[in-house]
């Protein structure tokens, strides 16, 4: 054998003259392929200008010079180029990559391609240096993560999985601004998703918390000046607190939920202690309108072009959930307007009421209703003074007695309204003292109705009916 397995080096035979010249053969081809660097692998000709020992990877397609020797190594000698071929493994430098090559048996490859699996590395710095607190650092401006599609073996889905030990440990993300914490957000010291804020690094606000069972959302309280979740601006938005929201204009609280679900516009808290009337001494109203103004108002508007108007209204049910309906009863209020004013107490004291209550039995579609008005005169709680009556009848006072019955007639009885006013006959003395003017009475003698002309005892009394007139005996 005269050349050597690998690098096919010529070897001196013991018979050779000149053993010098195939000494120096294989030093020089020593000095070409071991510690192999090349300057290209790119080219497919010659570059032009090229010294004494440059060596090139002679790219695809070759041409000139380097016609048919693709993918050997080129090296300039002796004013000529030699070329060599490369066995599977060998390594080079390629120096404008700035990268290690090697020969696969069919091409030249970078040698990162065919590192891959890193396994249990102790250190890993991509651009900077990793250290015992950050064992895998990167310094870089920009990072891709994109899924492996099903062509290339993957699902198409990307998923980045982050596991703590326990549900007191964190597991999270932390952004920082000159390596000074400004925003953390994940699993931190439990397992609902929270986000929080600094402006120091020092001192953390929670923004936002999602409960990890039932997927509620909770925000920090905020203020009327800072609302927690604004909207358009920084000072109009949503500001919360211990149960109760409020919803937040120019800095100014308009209109809030209370602690006791109650709606309140123009104030923050509830408004509704009532006196001077049965069953409304302690009122907190669902919702309640204050201000200082004229806006302290409620309207309600329709524009149609038809025959509707705006509805308001109320209903009851002697259900014991809401939702449930079960039929009211006989002398069921079911709906009450209320006007009060400040009383000496300082309390909000009635001075009258508009009730509607039930009548008598629901029929199948309908409940029989009456209206009642009742007033007070600031010494005793409000009286019923007038009322309509289910058949629309007008009675008055707290006995409902009728005075205009439904057919639209004056009803005069002998009740304790009018025992004085009765009399027996026309000829003798009739409510001869005290009587009003205008003072209507019935004549139960002549079944006719009187009216007093004036008070005094000698005023007489005219028939309805003009017909007559009746001077007292």
């Amino acid at each position: 054998m005269e050349n050597s397995t690998h690098l096919a080096l010529p070897y001196i035979m013991p018979s050779q003259a000149q053993k010098h010249v195939t000494h120096n053969e294989a030093i020089a081809m020593l000095d070409a392929l071991v510690q192999l660097s090349v300057i290209d692998r790119d080219l497919t000709a010659p570059p032009g200008g090229e010294s004494e020992g440059d060596r090139y990877i002679v790219a695809a397609t070759a041409t000139g010079d380097w016609a048919g020797k693709e993918d050997k190594i080129a090296v300039f000698r002796d004013d000529a180029w030699l070329f060599f071929t490369p066995l599977p493994g060998w390594v080079a430098w390629v120096n404008d990559e700035a990268q290690l090559c090697y020969w696969t048996g069919s091409a030249w490859a970078g040698l990162t391609s065919a590192l891959t699996v890193f396994q249990n590395l102790s250190l890993l710095g991509v651009g900077t240096a990793a250290d015992a607190t950050n064992p895998f650092s990167a310094k870089l401006n920009k990072a891709l993560w994109t899924a492996r599609s099903a062509g290339e073996g993957g699902d198409g889905d990307l998923r980045y999985t982050m596991n703590k030990e326990t549900e007191g440990d964190v597991n999270s993300l932390l952004m920082q601004t000159g390596f000074s914490g400004r925003a953390e957000l994940g699993l931190i010291g439990d397992d609902d998703f929270t986000l929080k804020v600094s402006a120091d690094g020092s001192a953390w606000t929670t923004a936002i918390l999602v409960d990890k069972t039932t997927g509620a959302v909770r925000l920090p309280a905020g203020s009327a000046a800072s609302p927690a979740l604004k909207v358009g601006d920084s000072d109009s938005g949503l500001a919360g607190g211990d149960n109760m929201l409020a919803f937040v204009t120019g800095a100014t609280e308009q209109a809030r939920f209370g602690t006791s679900g109650n709606f309140l516009i123009g104030g923050s808290s509830a408004y509704g202690t009532r006196t001077g009337g049965t069953g409304l001494t302690v009122v907190t109203p669902k919702m309640q309108i204050l201000s200082t103004g004229p806006d302290a108002s409620l309207m309600l508007a329709r524009f149609a072009n038809n025959v509707g108007a705006p509805y308001l209204f109320f209903a009851k049910s002697r259900g014991a959930n809401v939702g449930d309906n079960t039929v009211v009863q006989a002398g069921d209020d079911l709906a009450t307007f209320s006007f009060a004013g400040v009383a000496s107490s300082g309390n909000q004291g009635e001075a009258a009421r508009i009730n509607v209550s039930v009548a008598g039995t629901p029929g199948t579609e309908r409940t029989p209703g009456r209206i009642d008005f009742m007033t007070t005169d600031g010494t005793a709680t409000v009286a019923v003074r007038v009322t309509v009556a289910e058949t629309g009848a007008l009675q008055m006072g707290a006995a409902r007695d009728t005075v205009i019955d439904a057919s639209r007639r004056f009803v005069i009885g002998a009740s304790s309204e009018y025992s004085g006013a009765n009399i027996a006959n026309v000829a003798h003395a009739v409510n001869t003292t005290g009587k009003l003017k205008g003072l209507i009475v019935w004549d139960t003698t002549d079944n006719r109705a009187l009216r007093a002309s004036g008070t005094a005892a000698a005023d007489p009394w005219h028939v309805l009916d003009g017909s007559a007139t009746v001077t007292p005996a």
